[in-house]
Parts: C-alpha cells; structure tokens; sequence
C-alpha cells in the first residue's frame, strides 16, 4: 500500500514523506513460550470471532478462508464461541497475526510491515512492571 501511495503523491507533485498510513496488526507476544500459547489462543479466539462476522466474508474468502468464514457464522449464530477458536488454522494465524516472544516481535513487525506501513498500532497486555518494561523495549526497538 506505502509504495502506490508515494506514486500517487508524487503524481500529485505532494511530499511522499508527508503522507503517513496506520496498520493496526493482531500480535501475540509474550516472554516465553509457554505464556505465548495462551495470546496465541486469545488471538484464535479473536480472528475467529472476525471471520463470523458477515461483513468480514470477503476478505477471509479473498485469502482462501470463506469456507472457514461460513462455517464460523453458523457457529457464532448458534452461541458456540468456546468452539471458534479451532477453526482457525496455523495458516490462518500466520496470514492475519504476527507472532513471536518478546525478543522476536520488533524484528517480525518490522520485516511484515516496512514499506506497507508507516505507523502501528497494536494492543498487547500490560500487567506489572516487567510487561511495561519489555513493551517500552519493544516501542525503542520499533522506532529504530
């Protein structure tokens, strides 16, 4: 996206530095492994309850997953959200978040995001000290 809006910029005769693009990625990142299952299953929990909703169909589809997206909408009418998340596949994880431990994550967001994006915006939990310890490094890191 970035670089068609720096074309039409400088078609405009406009400072492609001047144009900014926010993506808002679903990340999973914890210290370890072991606390990195439990976001990994939240953001299942998350990308399943997005492809129940109808209006989202076309963009799972476009990606491969309509089927999936179908079959999620029937459960979310039925209430069946303990059993979303199971739907969501590795592949589909990997194509809709970003994933890694604490270490990882700056380098991942970087590599998917430069040149698509000029700014991010994401949500991860913060609940002591250590946690805004290690999202302040991952801030420094994304900023560098």
């Amino acid at each position: 996206m970035l670089p068609e809006a720096h074309q039409g910029a400088a078609k405009a005769r406009r400072d492609p530095a001047s144009f900014a693009l926010c993506v808002k990625p679903l990340v999973a990142t914890a210290p370890d492994r072991l606390m990195l299952a439990e976001r990994i299953r939240d953001v299942r929990a998350r990308i399943a309850f997005y492809a129940s909703t109808p209006a989202y169909l076309t963009a799972f589809a476009t990606q491969g997953h309509g089927e999936v997206a179908q079959q999620l909408q029937a459960y979310s009418r039925a209430q069946r959200w303990e059993e979303m998340a199971a739907f969501v596949t590795d592949e589909m994880l990997d194509t809709y978040a970003t994933i890694g431990t604490c270490d990882e994550i700056a380098a991942k967001l970087k590599s998917r995001y430069a040149g698509v994006a000029t700014h991010l915006e994401f949500a991860i939990p913060v609940t002591d000290a250590g946690d805004r310890s290690r999202l302040q490094d991952l801030v420094t890191s994304l900023r560098q």
